[in-house]
């Protein structure tokens, strides 16, 4: 069953409306520079154990950062469903992809972050999110599959940066939603942009995906190529 993807940004927290009973289909994204004041209301959750267990992980980053998006989540995946924060209780694996663990209808959960800046996604099916800052960057050719690496030789300048990090950021976002991080190769992993929206195939053949997009957003002034893959389970 395919999935509308619902991006919010922090001036529409306050609009975030409890997903309705019985709505088997819903996956919602934030993007937010946590830095913002106006995300201020994401922040007040209180943080439990399981939130800082693994605060001093190498790859945990800035600890203010770290400690704001633990609470942002946990407060996103609440408004999300109605309850309060306290209830929610997020278990993070050894490289710190997130579980929601303590109810009895668990939704999916993803998170990709630099600095303040953050997506946070919930989601009734499996969910991965990912974005780059959108610069000139050198692109990496062996996480290309051929036929990408086909398109981007016929592109230059801003396109070809931009074609790479759609193509990355979807790739991550695929491999988020799968549980497997970066444990396959990307190279056989290959993202198709078709009449009929995002497509991915894996070693030849087809992804059952419930949904995909790729967005340039504007976080307080820094420009992202963000992608959300919600897989069809």
């Amino acid at each position: 069953m395919p999935v509308e993807i619902e991006w919010f940004f922090v001036d529409e927290i306050d609009n975030l409306a409890p997903v309705a009973a019985g709505n088997a289909a819903t996956a919602r994204v934030l993007a937010v520079d946590l830095s913002d004041p106006r995300a201020a209301p994401l922040l007040r959750a209180d943080l439990l154990p399981s939130d800082l267990h693994d605060e001093n992980r190498p790859a945990a980053g800035d600890r203010r950062h770290f400690r704001a998006r633990r609470a942002a989540l946990r407060t996103f995946v609440a408004l999300h469903l109605g309850v309060t924060a306290e209830t929610i209780d997020i278990a993070y694996d050894a490289a710190g992809a997130p579980r929601v663990r303590n109810l009895r209808q668990i939704p999916y959960i993803s998170v990709s972050a630099r600095g303040s800046l953050a997506l946070l996604a919930v989601s009734s099916k499996p969910i991965g999110v990912d974005f780059e800052p959108e610069t000139t960057t050198e692109p990496i050719i062996d996480v290309l599959h051929p036929q990408e690496r086909a398109t981007l030789a016929g592109l230059d300048g801003a396109a070809r940066d931009r074609f790479f990090l759609e193509i990355w950021t979807a790739k991550e976002a695929y491999l988020k939603a799968l549980g497997d991080g970066l444990t396959r190769d990307p190279s056989k992993i290959a993202i198709s942009f078709t009449t009929a929206g995002l497509t991915i195939s894996e070693a030849n053949t087809s992804v059952a995906l419930a949904g995909g997009d790729i967005r340039r957003l504007d976080l307080n002034g820094a420009a992202i190529i963000a992608s959300c893959i919600v897989r069809d389970d």
